[in-house]
């Protein structure tokens, strides 16, 4: 009789297990959709007709996922519910060049819009663009505005007692009153509303899941990390029935997420009285009743973390490229 001993089982359970908790995660976001944008568009050649019956395939280029989609009758295509991120998109049709555009951007809550134009030739043949989409805005009615991965890298934030709050820079938004704290060892505090709506109205989402306190009005506006949001949108007015629990605006952050590649981050915000400046007024007095009269006042705050992600691979077992992330 075969006897396998519980030790070598115990690698088989591990992997198992790790496979069975990656499926239930990886099931999460698809209760919530409002987190996510659409690309657009029709299809014509160069003279204008409408070409029905094209076929386009859109790839994201971070993870590798990719949607298919067939032109309608009047040539006219869309890709709903689209991860934030940039596109490469190619369309082929029988006599007619291949068309590829790359570099198309889909933000949050946005609709991007391609028209591609393809040329009579044969299907071997091919036209390159290199270019965005255009982004005006002509298939929605809600007003505000997108704040995008590179804007939210470069623009500073303060630095002044609690993390960093990315949600500071929904103040940049025209109409927009109230405050947004970001202390994660103390309760909800922040109240804001956008374009004259009602106080502690708005409603801020997370990857398409809302933040706003059962129990009460008032929003969760703590603990939002700016090293692990990839871009956000802020709607003041017009945007449709999925928001229609708020009423003061609503802010839509996207979560970064894992790629092909692994890639991790590690940071330290160091702020120290030494590093400080003093204040006139003390200057002014070391100066009138001698050095060290009046110190600089003790400030010590640190900001610091670290970040990781890439495909999900099991050895042996499973090869998450294309298909599985992960990001901490």
């Amino acid at each position: 009789m075969n006897h396998t001993s519980c030790a070598a089982q115990r690698p088989c359970y591990l992997a198992v297990w790790l496979l069975l908790t990656l499926c239930l995660m990886a099931g999460i976001p698809a209760v919530a959709q409002s987190g996510r944008g659409t690309l657009t568009g029709s299809v014509k050649d160069t003279t204008g007709a409408n070409i029905s019956g094209a076929s386009l395939d859109l790839t994201e280029t971070s993870t590798g996922s990719r949607y298919t989609a067939i032109a309608s009758e009047q040539g006219v295509f869309k890709f709903p519910e689209l991860p934030p991120g940039t596109y490469t998109l190619t369309v082929t049709s029988a006599g007619f060049e291949s068309f590829t555009q790359n570099g198309i951007t889909v933000y949050v809550g946005s609709t991007a819009t391609v028209n591609p134009a393809l040329k009579v030739g044969a299907a071997t043949q091919s036209v390159t663009v290199n270019g965005d989409a255009s982004h005006l805005g002509t298939e929605t009615s809600d007003e505000g505005f997108t704040m995008s991965p590179e804007v939210l890298e470069s623009l500073p934030l303060p630095f002044g007692g609690e993390i960093r709050n990315p949600l500071e820079f929904a103040a940049l938004s025209p109409g927009f009153a109230g405050t947004m704290t970001n202390n994660p060892s103390s309760p909800p505090s922040g109240n804001f509303k956008l374009s004259g709506g009602q106080q502690g109205g708005g409603d801020i989402l997370l990857d398409g899941a809302t933040t706003e306190l059962a129990s009460a009005n008032m929003q969760v506006t703590y603990g939002f990390s700016v090293e692990a949001v990839s871009e956000f949108k802020v709607m003041t007015n017009t945007f449709d029935a999925q928001f229609g629990s708020a009423s003061g605006g609503v802010v839509n952050l996207v979560s970064k997420q894992g790629t092909n590649d692994f890639h991790g981050s590690a940071y330290d915000l160091l702020k120290n009285r030494v590093l400080d400046a003093n204040s006139w007024l003390n200057d002014y007095q070391n100066a009138v009743f001698g050095p060290n009269s009046t110190t600089k006042p003790i400030d010590t705050q640190n900001d610091f973390g670290a970040s990781v992600g890439g495909p999900v691979r099991v050895p042996w077992l499973y090869n998450g490229k294309d298909k599985t992330f992960f990001f901490f």
